[in-house]
């Protein structure tokens, strides 16, 4: 078979219909991505909301299906929702046949009364966020909030002290309270935030225009001076800085699915990348195709 193309007026322009093959691909591979990611999606956030509602009525455990994503909503939950202040740590195990996942939770005295302590909670903020200045920019925002931190609290080196309003009540914490009040003034001032964790070590991401930044208030608080040696660093910079392995080997928490995402968008924009090509440098008139045996 032998494709042509004729014009209705104008010039002739031989156009090859193989120029469409590519963005058609692109096009194709950007909706299977974006399936993929609002699939993947759906399943973090059903997961995470099943574990989120067990927790706050009390329940030390749930059951998930066991994949990537059912774990990355409970880290989530465990690490980068502050307002569960009633976890201090969490284990999990698989069924027999490994198709489940049962997360079991540490429970601290703040689960007796959830609903008082959450108005302590949203109080004691309310309490800092009236203590903040006028900020020009989120980056401003971000180093106030990480200088506050260290100015006011201390690392706890008891050991008892896991979340953002432990820290709030007994002026200390460990890890896990720092990137926990962090978090929780984040969310407050409009900030978006993340969390990465290790086996020994947590700390925070938060984004500041299209790009993610790492900010470690716990290994920034040497004193009542805050220091910047964690401040806002890229992956290579975090990584360059690290002391042993506590920051190697991180997991994603609290940003879900980036890498979906960003295929999707990059596949959409080649294929809106080509059609503006072939629609600007190709002068079409009224195209039609004729299949000739």
């Amino acid at each position: 078979m032998v494709w042509t193309i004729k014009t209705v007026k104008g010039n002739y322009h031989p156009i090859p219909l193989t120029i469409f093959a590519v963005p058609t691909v692109a096009f194709i591979l950007a909706l299977v991505a974006s399936i993929i990611a609002v699939v993947s999606e759906n399943v973090y956030q059903s997961t995470y909301k099943k574990g989120y509602e067990a927790i706050i009525s009390g329940q030390s455990t749930v059951t998930v299906n066991n994949n990537r994503l059912s774990v990355l909503a409970i880290n989530r939950l465990a690490f980068s929702t502050p307002e569960l202040f009633t976890i201090d740590r969490w284990s999990a195990y698989k069924d027999p046949e490994g198709k489940t996942l049962t997360f079991s939770f540490i429970m601290n005295n703040y689960a007796l009364d959830y609903e008082g302590n959450l108005k302590r909670y949203n109080e004691a903020l309310d309490g800092i966020v009236a203590e903040a200045p006028e900020f020009k920019d989120k980056k401003e925002t971000v180093k106030w909030i990480h200088d506050y931190i260290i100015e006011n609290y201390d690392y706890d080196y008891s050991y008892e002290s896991y979340s953002a309003l432990s820290m709030m009540d007994n002026g200390v914490g460990v890890c896990n309270a720092y990137t926990a009040l962090f978090s929780a003034l984040c969310g407050r001032f409009g900030i978006e935030y993340g969390v990465k964790t290790t086996a020994t070590h947590t700390w925070n991401v938060v984004k500041l225009g299209s790009v993610w930044y790492h900010v470690d208030v716990t290994w920034d608080d040497e004193g009542s001076v805050p220091q910047y040696e964690y401040f806002l660093l890229n992956d290579r910079e975090m990584l360059e800085r690290d002391r042993g392995a506590a920051h190697f080997g991180w997991d994603d928490t609290g940003i879900s699915l980036t890498q979906f995402e960003n295929v999707r968008n990059i596949l959409f924009l080649l294929s809106a990348a080509f059609f503006i090509v072939i629609s600007t440098v190709t002068v079409l008139p009224t195209v039609y195709i004729y299949l000739k045996k």
